[in-house]
């Protein structure tokens, strides 16, 4: 008797569960990023493959473009 009721109340949970469920709004939200992977400052950092975008690169990363870029992410 003692697993019917423990059965029983499982079940009557479960209902009460899915009538709850079922009967909210839809609440649905969206997760969004940014891609920061090629974000680098213009500081030679041993421990990165950061050559590149140094000031004196192939890129010719500045700080100033450095901060533009980083404002522009703020602004997404």
């Amino acid at each position: 008797m003692k697993i019917v009721s423990q059965a029983f109340i499982i079940l009557v949970v479960s209902f009460l569960l899915s009538i709850n469920c079922f009967s909210q709004e839809d609440l649905s939200s969206s997760l969004m990023f940014y891609n920061v992977e090629n974000l680098f400052d213009t500081v030679d950092d041993s421990t990165t493959v950061d050559e590149e975008f140094l000031p004196n690169g192939t890129r010719r990363w500045s700080r100033t473009r450095y901060w533009h870029k980083i404002n522009a992410i703020y602004k997404v």
